[in-house]
């Protein structure tokens, strides 16, 4: 994390912890409001996947509401393929101005060195940004990446401010390496 390019307050890491709360099934409401002074109501707002593209790799169950909810019992399942790269996934989200998170809640079934990497469009340079990792899994995990200067990574002329969220193994695969996601989302403290 870039930590000089934006001060993070008390009431961001205390709405960080709350948003992982969220994710792993501890709260189970997409809007939290948090009374920490009189006047004082920090909300997270919760922006859904709008839709999902699958460009390598190899769908067992695909519907978007499968990545909107969490603990619904629905997931989008994809499995490696041979060749690289292995997986490819594109999730997009539509009408967002502003973001401070990207919260993944999935299971990823791989041998070991199977990394998922975890990336963002950056609109001004029609680049890839990596932001972080996902690895292999025993069970259902949280990844949560903070966002600083959200406004590179949403196109504002395309849908109502466009993010493109992507989550790729670049190297060869295994078919037999599954990744299940339960949950894509974007998040504004």
């Amino acid at each position: 994390m870039r930590f000089k390019e934006k001060t993070i307050t008390t009431t961001k890491i205390f709405s960080l912890i709350i948003f992982a709360l969220l994710l792993s099934g501890c709260l189970v409401t997409r809007t939290i409001i948090i009374e920490q002074a009189p006047m004082v109501t920090p909300r997270i707002k919760i922006f859904n996947a709008s839709s999902i593209d699958n460009v390598t790799g190899t769908v067992t169950s695909v519907n978007i509401s499968s990545i909107q909810g969490f603990l619904d019992g629905l997931t989008f399942n994809i499995t490696e393929v041979v060749g690289s790269p292995a997986l490819d996934l594109r999730i997009n989200f539509t009408n967002v101005s502003s973001f401070d998170f990207v919260g993944l809640r999935g299971f990823f079934d791989a041998g070991a060195g199977h990394i998922l990497d975890i990336l963002l469009f950056r609109w001004s340079t029609m680049t890839w940004e990596d932001f972080g990792d996902i690895t292999t899994q025993e069970t259902f995990g949280v990844d949560s990446e903070m966002i600083f200067n959200s406004s590179q990574f949403i196109n504002s002329s395309l849908s109502g401010g466009l993010v493109m969220l992507r989550i790729l193994h670049p190297d060869g695969g295994n078919p037999s390496h599954l990744y299940s996601l339960d949950f894509a989302g974007l998040a504004k403290l």
